[in-house]
């Protein structure tokens, strides 16, 4: 009897060990699932600068959010590297990576630039509608040197309008310090008319109510912009407002 009692409690003892043991087998599972997307997702972004630039994307935009941290970092990377004089003029993505992943950078594609990785970067993150992407947007967009096909076609913009409204507060705090920016990127960077122009057109394209005092206040700093997108983006959003 005494043996009986004593093989149940064991018995017992195995089912509850087995049965505990289970959980954790499954929480270390769930921590392997979680940890090994991260490193997908680092190849993935590696290989946006390869011929495998658009399947990369691809798959990028299938992961989804869960992408965007890694995105993140990788835009600052490549937002500081691009930022720099010293490679300012000669920014293939070759560059970036001889300072970022020796061994990788044998393996990019010398026709691919700093640019377009970053480009690739903003705009899946901006397909991700990713809220915390939104600073690093906008440093991006604030060291972009070139004008042309401003400011409808640049990919910085066009990410920050599908983000849409999370990135108000942020594009009315870019288009105030617009003049100090420009001051400390000078003379390298874009001047402050031109970075009131983005951040100004980025508000519109929105067309959040909250940007109205910020861009009627341009307005009377800058007489020009009475003329044009500023001022009917700043009507159409009356208009909605009091239409509600």
């Amino acid at each position: 009897m005494l043996c009986s009692i004593r093989i149940g409690r064991a018995a017992m003892a195995l089912t509850f060990v087995v049965a505990l043991g289970h959980p954790i087998c499954l929480a270390r599972l769930a921590s392997y699932q979680r940890e090994a997307p991260d490193a997908d997702v680092r190849v993935l972004i590696d290989e946006l600068a390869t011929d495998q630039r658009e399947t990369a994307k691809t798959r990028l935009v299938e992961i989804g959010i869960r992408a965007a941290p890694l995105l993140i970092a990788r835009l600052r990377d490549l937002t500081d590297y691009v930022e720099d004089p010293r490679v300012a003029g000669d920014n293939t993505i070759k560059g970036f990576y001889a300072q970022h992943d020796p061994v990788l950078a044998a393996t990019v594609s010398p026709s691919e630039t700093a640019w377009d990785a970053l480009e690739d970067c903003v705009e899946l993150l901006g397909e991700m509608k990713s809220e915390e992407a939104v600073p690093a947007i906008i440093k991006s967009l604030e060291v972009r040197t070139q004008s042309g096909r401003e400011p409808k076609l640049v990919h910085e913009i066009r990410a920050l309008k599908k983000i849409g409204a999370p990135a108000v507060p942020a594009l009315i705090d870019a288009l105030a310090r617009a003049p100090e920016t420009a001051r400390k990127q000078a003379p390298y960077g874009p001047d402050e008319r031109l970075l009131q122009i983005r951040m100004a057109f980025a508000l519109a394209e929105i067309g959040d109510p909250r940007a109205i005092p910020a861009l009627e206040d341009l307005i009377k700093l800058e007489p020009s912009f009475s003329k044009g997108f500023v001022a009917e983006a700043n009507a159409k959003m009356r208009l909605e407002q009091q239409s509600k």
